[in-house]
């Protein structure tokens, strides 16, 4: 009897064991690449664990279409189960699927290009606030009206200047917040406003005082840096946690490229650095076009750059890994990857002022 039951604890044991082994193998995210065909077109699927993305290469007439999806893991392998093939204006589109997520991708006269690089769209017009023209509603907007920011959706002013002040030069945004300076001082100030777009509200970050003779570098992980010319101090400045701190000696300070790394304290002071990023997908703008490079982490150890938009680019206004908001002449857009390109807001003001003017989240 007791040798019975015995028995029954060690198959229970093992049972779950077993269980447990098979549960987190299942779980287990693993690299892989493998080759297959799908209605005539020759694809090569590979999980990147590092970048947690599915990158599925498609070849049809010596053409290849680079795929990339951050969709969820699965243990399953030839994820691709839909390829649809169209002809537009003399551009060849394929749009797949990969777990209910759908991309599309276009090549014409040698090169890579987005759909809405190659048809007209129409866009409808919502609304008109304070004569700018709106034509999505799904995002905050702001603008510098010279005391503060004004909301264009309500034409709520949320202001904390008393002085007017025309540029706003030395305003940074990270994230949904929006930094800027106390203009009411003179030389040096010793506080930045914040102002949350999501809530809405002001708040004062006390600091040391620091020369408006100041540049941003940049921005890591939601800390932005720093520089002040005039005292050749470098800071970081963690918005959410409202800290600042002091990052520079007399001989160094550190920029980021490809990773945090010391440099020369006068090449800070005499030159306008900025931070060198590398996203899995970096735009830029060559001949007033927007283009993006895809990284060669990801796709054969090749860099492969896509026209996104057809649109004559006047400036990228804000970047993050999966959107771009970007100026082609008074009109605001933003590219989405997945969803493509889309018109935000219309204001004639915008072909002669726009620097620091315009702020989205």
């Amino acid at each position: 009897m007791k040798i019975n039951r015995l028995n029954n604890y060690v198959f229970v044991i093992l049972f779950i064991f077993v269980l447990v082994i098979f549960i987190l193998n299942i779980k287990t995210k693993k690299e892989y690449e493998i080759k297959y065909e799908l209605n005539g077109y020759k694809i090569k699927e590979k999980y990147n664990k590092k970048e947690d993305i599915y990158i599925f290469n498609i070849t049809t007439d010596n053409i290849i279409f680079p795929f990339v999806f951050n969709t969820k893991y699965s243990n399953k392998k030839k994820l691709l189960k839909d390829i649809n093939e169209e002809k537009i204006n003399d551009g060849i589109c394929l749009t797949v699927t990969v777990t209910k997520n759908k991309k599309s991708l276009c090549y014409k006269d040698g090169n890579l290009l987005s759909k809405d690089a190659l048809i007209e769209k129409v866009y409808k017009h919502y609304k008109t606030k304070s004569n700018i023209k709106v034509y999505n509603e799904k995002h905050d907007y702001f603008i510098w009206n010279g005391y503060g920011y004004t909301d264009i959706l309500s034409g709520k002013k949320y202001n904390f200047l008393k002085k007017e002040i025309y540029d706003n030069n030395l305003t940074y945004q990270v994230d949904n917040y929006i930094i800027s300076p106390d203009y009411d001082q003179k030389k040096v100030f010793n506080k930045f406003y914040v102002f949350n777009m999501i809530t809405k509200k002001i708040s004062k970050m006390e600091v040391e005082d620091i020369s408006f003779d100041m540049y941003y570098l940049g921005e890591l992980d939601s800390i932005i840096y720093i520089f002040d010319r005039t005292k050749s101090n470098e800071y970081k400045y963690d918005v959410g946690k409202s800290k600042i701190s002091k990052v520079s000696n007399n001989d160094y300070g550190v920029i980021y490229d490809k990773g945090l790394t010391e440099i020369d304290i006068n090449k800070l002071k005499f030159q306008d650095i900025s931070f060198t990023y590398d996203y899995l997908f970096n735009h830029y703008i060559d001949n007033n076009l927007l283009y993006v490079n895809v990284s060669n982490k990801i796709i054969d150890k090749k860099k492969i750059n896509i026209l996104l938009s057809k649109n004559n680019i006047t400036d990228i206004i804000r970047r993050d890994e999966n959107n771009i908001y970007y100026l082609s002449d008074d009109k605001l857009y933003v590219y989405t990857f997945g969803k493509g390109e889309e018109l935000l807001l219309n204001y004639f003001e915008w072909n002669f002022n726009y620097k620091n003017k315009i702020f989205v989240y």
